[in-house]
């Protein structure tokens, strides 16, 4: 983890259960940026939901480097960076911040909801061709379920790209289940990519109530229409009392992205667990 100085410009404020997203986003990150470079001529990191930068954490005054500032302190960078948030504020603050880091990095900053924008992400991956390989690493780390299954298709048809989604059903989900159960609610119809999901989930629920569960099996099916493979499954839990916030989800077309992710999985979570009880 990257621990920032305080600059005085906005950060999200988060609890320190980020912690171990971020410890883990890191490990893979580094793994992923030292053994893919020489087999690729261009490695890309996609960042649909970048933010501001930076986050600190509730109660405390650390202020640690979020997805798109740590993604650039790998030590074998990325040749490309696309950071897409919904925010103009939080990619102008994200641009200071990157300035201030002195970094000659090729940089794409796209302003807008990344399933509205998702050609212009698009047009920012480098063309894939037989004298450039170009591989790709999308992180997706939204507030909700807000991502559509058709933006996914799109990257994923952009020949080589690796997913890493956070499903945010501990948080988003368990609060608004009877309002994504109402027929005119098309929120998990737009995320699933399936209109008829409601049947889905009748037949389901008659052996398993748990309806995170329903939209984690029927999200992954999804993926695996695409080719993908999925890699061990992370849940991020509150660690006072051990409930479930959200589940990061990995997915690669090629056995070495699973290796690699299921070695970051166990690699971070032996480094321990960072504790912030003391308030400083």
């Amino acid at each position: 983890m990257l621990e920032l100085s305080n600059d005085n410009l906005k950060c999200f404020e988060r609890g320190n259960y980020s912690i171990d997203k971020y410890k883990l986003l890191s490990y893979y990150l580094n793994l992923f940026s030292k053994g893919m470079k020489q087999k690729w001529d261009k490695r890309v990191f996609i960042d649909l939901y970048s933010g501001p930068g930076c986050f600190k954490i509730k109660g405390t005054k650390k202020i640690f480097a979020g997805s798109p500032l740590l993604v650039l302190t790998v030590k074998d960078p990325f040749d490309k960076y696309i950071y897409c948030d919904i925010n103009s504020e939080n990619i102008d603050i994200l641009k200071r911040r990157i300035e201030q880091l002195n970094v000659s990095s090729d940089i794409s900053y796209i302003v807008g909801n990344c399933n509205d924008r998702i050609s212009e992400i698009i047009k920012a991956i480098p063309k894939h061709s037989k004298t450039q390989k170009v591989l790709s690493f999308c992180f997706v780390d939204p507030p909700d379920i807000g991502l559509y299954y058709s933006t996914i298709k799109i990257l994923a048809e952009a020949k080589f790209v690796d997913f890493l989604v956070l499903l945010a059903f501990g948080m988003d989900v368990k609060r608004n289940i009877p309002n994504y159960l109402k027929p005119s609610n098309d929120k998990i119809e737009k995320f699933l990519g399936i209109a008829d999901w409601r049947s889905g989930w009748t037949d389901h629920s008659k052996k398993d109530s748990n309806f995170s569960r329903f939209l984690i099996s029927e999200f992954e099916r999804q993926m695996f229409k695409l080719g993908y493979m999925k890699g061990n499954p992370k849940r991020i839990k509150l660690q006072q009392n051990n409930v479930p916030l959200y589940h990061l989800a990995f997915y690669s077309r090629d056995k070495k992205g699973i290796e690699f992710w299921n070695k970051a999985i166990l690699g971070s979570f032996n480094q321990g667990t960072l504790d912030f009880s003391n308030g400083r």
